[in-house]
C-alpha cells in the first residue's frame, strides 16, 4: 500500500478509537468494562500498525518522553509486532504490552478505585437498596448478590505489571486478593535507567529500597519480552506482580501457561 493511503486509514482507525463509550463511567458501564476498553485498543493498535508499515519499521525502536503529559518520563519500545511502555517513575513497571498483529493490549488493567456509590452500599440495607420509592434511575442502586460490599477492595497504586513487591513473609492468596498484608510496593518509587542495545536496564539505587536491578529486553521480530532481576541486601520474599487482561474469564480461547505446569483456562 502507498504511504498516503496507510496514513489515511491510520487516521480513520484513530477516530474510531475516540468512541465515547469507554471514556466515562456511570450507570450503564464505561471504562470499567474490559470489552469496551479492548475495543478501543483494537482501533488504536490498528492505527499504530499502519503507521509502522508506512515507516517500514524493521528493527527495535526506543523513544523516551512524557507521552501522557503527567510530569514524568515514559519509555516507548516497539519492534515488528509489539508496543511496550515502561515507566521509570513507577519502579520501571510496564503499563502497556500490546501485540499490534492481534490488536490486543494484554496489560489493559486499571486500578480498583473508590466510587461515590460504593458508600451507599455500605450504608443502606438490601431492602433499602431495592426500595420502590426511588424514582431517579441515577439514584437507584440494586444488588445482585448478598454481601457485595465485601468485594469492594481498592488498589493503592496503578495496576501496572512487572512490579516488585517486598514481603517480610510469604503471603497467602487471600491476603493478596484482599490487600490485607503489609508490603513495600516498589512501583511507588522512581528507578534510574539506561538504554543498552534492545534492553532497558533499571535499578533502585537512588531510593531506600534494597538493591534491585531489572533488565527488560526485546528482540527485533519475536512477540516476546524477557525480564531479568537481581536483588541483594534483602532477606524477605520478592513478589513480581503482573496484571493481565484475559477478557471473559471462562472463554475457551483465553488461557495461560507456565513452563513445567499444566495449561490453565
Amino acid at each position: 500500500m502507498k504511504t498516503g493511503k496507510d496514513l489515511s486509514q491510520a487516521k480513520t482507525e484513530l477516530y474510531k478509537a475516540q468512541c465515547n463509550c469507554a471514556y466515562w463511567h456511570g450507570l450503564f458501564g464505561g471504562i470499567y468494562l474490559t470489552h469496551l476498553r479492548s475495543a478501543l485498543y483494537e482501533h488504536i493498535l490498528a492505527s499504530e500498525e499502519l503507521v509502522c508499515k508506512a515507516k517500514k519499521l524493521q528493527s527495535v525502536e526506543i523513544v523516551t518522553g512524557d507521552f501522557r503529559n503527567e510530569g514524568s518520563e515514559q519509555i516507548f519500545i516497539r519492534n515488528r509486532s509489539l508496543s511496550i511502555i515502561v515507566n521509570p517513575a513507577f519502579g520501571a513497571s510496564i503499563s502497556e504490552f500490546s501485540n499490534r498483529s492481534t490488536k490486543v493490549n494484554a496489560f489493559d488493567v486499571i486500578a480498583r478505585r473508590k466510587e461515590a456509590y460504593h458508600q451507599l452500599l455500605a450504608q443502606l440495607s438490601e431492602e433499602e437498596l431495592n426500595n420502590d420509592t426511588v424514582k431517579s434511575i441515577h439514584d437507584m442502586i440494586t444488588v445482585k448478590e448478598k454481601g457485595l460490599k465485601r468485594h469492594l477492595v481498592y488498589d493503592s497504586s496503578r495496576r501496572y505489571s512487572c512490579k516488585e513487591l517486598l514481603f517480610n513473609a510469604m503471603p497467602t492468596a487471600e491476603e493478596l486478593m484482599l490487600g490485607t498484608i503489609a508490603y513495600t510496593d516498589c512501583s511507588q518509587y522512581p528507578y534510574t535507567y539506561a538504554i543498552h542495545n534492545h534492553s532497558i536496564i533499571s535499578d533502585s539505587s537512588r531510593n531506600t529500597l534494597p538493591a534491585i536491578t531489572k533488565t527488560i529486553s526485546i528482540h527485533e521480530a519475536d512477540p516476546t519480552i524477557a525480564v531479568h532481576y537481581t536483588i541483594s541486601s534483602f532477606n524477605g520474599v520478592l513478589g513480581i506482580e503482573c496484571n493481565v487482561n484475559m477478557l471473559a474469564p471462562h472463554a475457551k480461547e483465553c488461557h495461560y501457561s507456565v513452563e513445567g505446569m499444566p495449561s490453565e483456562e
